[in-house]
């Protein structure tokens, strides 16, 4: 027999095998399918996401970022205080739920203020927005941990990272690590018998196994680096956790944007105090999301302790523009009627 005749042979040998673990693989997505999806027809399933994908692209149109930034400053004159109103209940509705879950499976969790020098809003409504989620702690008997009296002894040059830009550099971070790790020097025997399952591969909102430059200014980059679940971390989270383990929510101040992976606040309390924390922070977010991520994901690595971060902007990012442009899953944000009735007032409809 040729060599030719062999090699013949062999192939329709395995094409039958090759055929099999084709029809394997495509019975095994339409059981995931299936399972996962509302719909009896895969193709109708196809047709809403690019339906939600297309409303989603016309939501965040509607509205430009200057218009946007208009909205904003709005809300703090007297004409936006109804709408400002709206979205401080929004938010508590939101803080109350990430209360029932935690309490539900016993997690301790705690808010972190963070104060920052926020161009869009105005020097007086800070302290109010601090103000806001002391009430929202006390109402619902949370811990606060308020970073506003420490970083009152330092210059916005000494802590942020330039000119122009209220992201936190590493001595900055370092602070906030310094405050958290006193808070949980206090709940160091807490823990939570919730175990979560089964363990999707990615529990966080980033690419996993992610190893990437950002250039945020022409004359600076950095670089940020994602574990094989989905979070900025330079390891990954393992099972069964043998030590208390931290849940870090929050937006870019936990993300740590600017800084580099070894910098971040969360990186700073694992290097600095061997605490098993777990970065969940992404830049945008705010209670809305981070809720989301939490009952979907960020759960499944079984946190003893959440910490909350928060800042100023978290209020006005429940503003439909924001929701739009950080929605996770393309979901699509109308305007309320007293974000339409401001519009209104401005011109921008």
């Amino acid at each position: 027999m040729s060599r030719r005749s062999i090699t013949q042979s062999i192939i329709f040998a395995l094409l039958p095998l090759l055929v099999l673990l084709i029809l394997a693989e495509i019975g095994l997505r339409c059981a995931f399918y299936q399972k996962s999806s509302g719909h009896k027809l895969a193709l109708a399933h196809a047709i809403e996401i690019v339906q939600k994908q297309i409303l989603w692209r016309r939501a965040r149109q509607m509205i430009s970022e200057s218009q946007a930034e208009e909205l904003v400053r709005a809300l703090h004159e007297p004409m936006g205080q109804v709408l400002l109103a709206e979205l401080q209940t929004e938010y508590d509705s939101y803080f109350k739920r990430l209360v029932d879950f935690c309490r539900q499976y016993q997690i301790q969790l705690a808010l972190l203020y963070i104060p920052t020098q926020d161009e869009w809003i105005p020097t007086e409504y800070r302290g109010r927005y601090r103000e806001f989620f002391h009430q929202l702690t006390d109402k619902y008997h949370i811990d606060l941990i308020d970073l506003s009296d420490t970083f009152s002894g330092y210059s916005p040059e000494a802590l942020n990272f330039k000119p122009g830009d209220f992201h936190l550099n590493r001595y900055g971070n370092w602070l906030v690590s310094q405050a958290v790790h006193d808070w949980l020097s206090h709940q160091s025997e807490w823990r939570s018998q919730a175990e979560f399952q089964p363990k999707p591969d990615v529990m966080g909102d980033h690419p996993a196994s992610q190893d990437r430059r950002v250039e945020t200014y022409p004359d600076f980059h950095y670089r940020v680096r994602t574990n094989k679940q989905g979070f900025r971390m330079l390891r990954d989270v393992s099972f069964p956790k043998t030590e208390q383990r931290i849940l870090a929510l929050g937006d870019s101040f936990t993300f740590g944007s600017l800084v580099y992976d070894q910098d971040t606040w969360p990186n700073l309390l694992y290097e600095f105090h061997a605490h098993d924390v777990v970065n969940a922070g992404k830049g945008g977010y705010t209670i809305l999301q981070e809720l989301e991520l939490l009952t979907e994901r960020a759960r499944y690595v079984d946190p003893d302790v959440i910490i909350l971060q928060v800042i100023d902007n978290d209020i006005y990012n429940l503003l439909s523009y924001f929701k739009n442009t950080f929605s996770r899953n393309k979901t699509v944000y109308p305007r309320t009627t007293a974000e339409k009735e401001l519009m209104r007032t401005l011109g921008l409809e």
